[in-house]
């Protein structure tokens, strides 16, 4: 039985050098429901928005993703964050079948 708690792989380790980098990300798509598309020329309005209160050429324009030929929205964040970068907000610890060597923490 997996109870979800087996020890990572050695193979399956990333290198320390590249755990920084580590994201997690989702595609969102209702396959050409009318209201994700809704939802996409809300996100573009409020694109325009910032757009018209920074100098020009400040912002990378957004664009809505495509899964299927239906418009769909990406979303990721990075999974770590740098301690110099945390501020105020709290660390939580990774379990340890995450983290065995106690590295991330």
């Amino acid at each position: 039985m997996d109870d979800g708690n087996d020890i990572i792989e050695e193979q399956d380790r990333i290198d320390d050098r590249q755990r920084q980098y580590i994201r997690q990300a989702i595609m969102l798509t209702a396959l050409g429901s009318p209201v994700l598309e809704a939802i996409v020329s809300a996100i573009q309005d409020i694109e325009r928005r910032f757009a018209r209160t920074l100098p020009e050429n400040a912002m990378n324009p957004w664009v809505p993703a495509v899964f299927d030929d239906h418009p769909a929205i990406n979303m990721g964040n990075r999974y770590l964050t740098d301690g110099q970068y945390k501020g105020t907000q709290e660390s939580i610890p990774f379990k340890s079948n995450v983290d065995s060597d106690g590295i991330l923490a």
